[in-house]
């Protein structure tokens, strides 16, 4: 059972303790599994995919570097890993300051000019941009459980908070997204 395609069989915590003992094969099945989806919620907490992929690269790098230090008897896999990739995301933006979203430059899709599209893209925009405008832990919660569909519980590990605040994260996240698209009620049913 030494090639990926096998090795993409076998359960997280069965690959863990095969890459504990060097094996590439395994280490690549668990990349792949969880790489694209960590690589997602890195870029949406960082607000820049390409940031957000290299953070999970490094990530993956030091697994497989201190392979010893995930504990399958203290949390699974997939919240294991989305927790250290949640920390080296806060560690990233403590090191270096990031610039506004609106400062960001606007890729404006000329060949999608159709009313109906355009009006998708507004709301689609304005929308993440309301997410984007949440405090980091809100954001990362919400994202976390609405979005890449991890349990609250799974969650509130990620984040290293008890479930109840946890919750609370949540529940604010959401007011703030009520409040903030309120104006668009109407065009967001």
């Amino acid at each position: 059972m030494n090639r990926p395609e096998t090795k993409a069989l076998l359960g997280d915590e069965a690959l863990a303790e095969q890459v504990q003992s060097g094996d590439q094969a395994a280490f690549a099945a668990l990349a792949h599994r969880y790489g694209p989806k960590l690589a997602a919620f890195a870029g949406k907490v960082l607000l820049d995919q390409t940031i957000g992929e290299d953070v999970v690269q490094d990530a993956f790098l030091k697994f497989w570097q201190q392979p010893g230090r995930y504990d399958p008897a203290k949390a699974g896999f997939s919240t294991w890993m989305h927790k250290v990739v949640f920390n080296r995301c806060l560690d990233h933006k403590r090191r270096r300051g990031f610039a506004p979203l609106e400062d960001a430059p606007q890729q404006i899709d000329m060949a999608a000019l159709a009313p109906d599209v355009m009006a998708a893209n507004e709301r689609d925009r304005a929308v993440q941009a309301a997410i984007n405008t949440l405090p980091e832990r809100q954001r990362a919660a919400l994202l976390l459980c609405h979005i890449d569909g991890v349990s609250n519980q799974d969650a509130a590990d990620i984040l290293d908070v008890k479930l109840k605040a946890l919750e609370s994260l949540l529940s604010r996240a959401r007011a703030s997204l009520r409040s903030a698209l309120m104006p668009m009620k109407e065009e967001l049913l």
